[in-house]
């Protein structure tokens, strides 16, 4: 791992455990991925952290200009990048490292696992998400790709670390409310709105399950096809066409933000 703090490389993190973002988990945070060795969507990555530090009261005293070129530092290599950035009282840290993905992610679909959870702050990016990593890390841990959040009423929010949506009769649903608003998700919306019908909406379990197609959109994954939810099968078990198109129109829009 390659880790920069205030734009100087440094060979590790060096705490005394009484920073507020070590005790408190006091800090904002951001994950991105570079394609062709450019950060995807920085300027948006970076507004959001910005923003998330605004409801938190975090004072970030860097521009964003020397973040962006903190995070630039770190793209200077012949190999695509997972990078975190993360905000703390007097810091930024950037930490980056090789982005490692499976491909049959993309060709087989994956699996998510139901969750009960409901985000406290969706809006923000915070240190403190103790509840979203467990979940994920309990899904990862019996398989499955990510935790998808449902609260008591049955209602699908999102993943613990993705936006969901799924597809009925070649109509895309995702929901609306309380949720983070994922960047990728947002592209996601954009270059689908002129090819499909787009329903933001509350989602229930029942009429997901019913779902011909589903999947996930991630900052370091970008879309990602679901074919399983618990031990259900969605749809014929494969990745649908409707996915492959978004997927493909994602990849498009990749390959046209680095020309």
């Amino acid at each position: 791992m390659t880790i920069s703090i205030n734009g100087t490389f440094v060979d590790s993190i060096q705490l005394t455990g009484n920073e507020p973002e070590f005790a408190a988990g006091y800090g904002v945070f951001e994950t991105l991925r570079t394609y062709a060795e450019k950060p995807f969507e920085l300027p948006a990555h970076l507004r959001r952290l910005y923003s998330s530090a605004d409801d938190i009261k975090l004072a970030i005293n860097s521009s964003n200009e020397d973040i962006t070129q903190w995070v630039e530092q770190h793209c200077e290599t012949q190999v695509d990048k997972k990078i975190k950035i993360i905000a703390a009282p007097e810091k930024i840290y950037v930490l980056s490292e090789p982005l490692a993905i499976d491909e049959a992610v993309y060709t087989n679909g994956v699996g998510v696992r139901l969750y009960h959870l409901e985000r406290r702050s969706p809006s923000i990016k915070s240190l403190s998400y103790r509840e979203e990593y467990l979940a994920n890390h309990i899904a990862k841990t019996e398989g499955y790709h990510d935790a998808l959040l449902i609260d008591e009423k049955k209602e699908v929010r999102e993943g613990a670390h993705s936006n969901f949506f799924f597809v009925r009769d070649n109509v895309i649903h995702t929901s609306k409310h309380r949720i983070l608003q994922g960047i990728t998700r947002r592209v996601t919306l954009a270059i689908a709105e002129p090819h499909y019908q787009l329903e933001l909406n509350r989602m229930f379990l029942d009429t997901v399950m019913l779902a011909d197609e589903c999947f996930l959109t991630q900052s370091t994954y970008g879309v990602v096809p679901v074919t399983r939810i618990d031990n259900h099968t969605i749809g014929n078990g494969a990745p649908g066409s409707i996915t492959q198109n978004v997927m493909d129109l994602f990849n498009d829009y990749v390959a046209q933000s680095n020309n």
